[in-house]
């Protein structure tokens, strides 16, 4: 299947480390849109995804000796744009804010 600008990438993330949260939200928000505190909805092509993954990949490395075994992050990928729009009552804001592909 391919990826299209209708599909969304759902992320969320768990941190008992605030640095980390920190960082990893910092890198999230140059990627998606905040739908609730700690969760991302992004709309990705296929580079851009394969980027956030190796920077969050990198992040963790970095933070490793923080990490606890609860610590997570879970990106569902390939979600129907529609789906996410009907089920968080949630519109993408304008592109004067946010640069959404």
């Amino acid at each position: 299947m391919s990826r299209t600008v209708s599909n969304i990438t759902i992320v969320c993330y768990d941190f008992t480390n605030n640095r980390v949260r920190r960082k990893v939200e910092k890198a999230l928000c140059d990627y998606g849109v905040r739908v609730q505190y700690s969760l991302f909805a992004c709309r990705l092509n296929a580079e851009q995804l394969m980027q956030l993954r190796a920077k969050l990949t990198e992040l963790l490395e970095v933070f490793r000796d923080k990490l606890i075994t609860t610590d997570s992050v879970v990106m569902l990928d390939r979600l129907p744009y529609e789906t996410i729009d009907t089920v968080f009552g949630h519109k993408w804001p304008g592109k004067e804010k946010y640069e959404i592909y």
